[in-house]
């Protein structure tokens, strides 16, 4: 999925559609010195979660940390019951803010306030104003993840992929690999 978002989508991508004429753009590639990956910047989320690199979920009793290696980044989702309380001094982060809850073996998460980035190498946007929705379910080795994007700037309706992960046991017990950016100078 590093090309295309909605390569699974029975319909389109539903663009804005000035949101369109941008992706089309950025799809052609002559922004590519502005892809935040390419700059070294954070891969936010949704995009940091369909990055080749392995990642890990670690959970501890009020907080489920995702530790990605790509970029070496990680981001957290507060399960203690706590609320996102809107204040004028919060700014938007390239991982957002994330509240999450157990419903049986399900995880819910849902994320706000996440900075305007791409959502996809080939330049799907995303405005301040998305929220996203995530459901992780673990079957055995295999692990199933639902994920809605509302972003009313860039998007007519919601944007839902489903991804299944498998276990890596390679990777099972060992420290997570560093993948140092060189960010691209012409």
């Amino acid at each position: 999925y590093l090309r295309n978002l909605g390569r699974d989508l029975k319909e389109e991508v539903p663009f804005q559609p000035w949101a369109k004429a941008l992706y089309d753009e950025r799809a052609s590639g002559i922004h590519w010195k502005e892809e935040p990956d390419a700059n070294c910047l954070p891969q936010g989320v949704p995009k940091v979660l369909l990055a080749p690199a392995p990642w890990r979920i670690l959970q501890t009793p009020k907080i489920v940390f995702f530790v990605h290696e790509a970029f070496n980044l990680w981001w957290q989702a507060f399960t203690d019951g706590r609320e996102f309380a809107p204040h004028e001094d919060v700014s938007p982060t390239w991982h957002g803010y994330s509240t999450g809850k157990w419903d049986g073996d399900m995880l819910k998460v849902h994320t706000t306030h996440i900075k305007q980035n791409w959502i996809r190498r080939n330049g799907v946007p995303q405005s301040d104003a998305a929220e996203m929705e995530e459901v992780f379910i673990r079957n055995g080795d295999m692990m199933n993840h639902l994920s809605t994007v509302r972003d009313p700037v860039y998007l007519t309706e919601p944007l839902t992929k489903n991804e299944i992960y498998m276990l890596n046991p390679r990777v099972e017990g060992q420290a997570a690999w560093t993948y140092p950016c060189v960010a691209v100078v012409e």
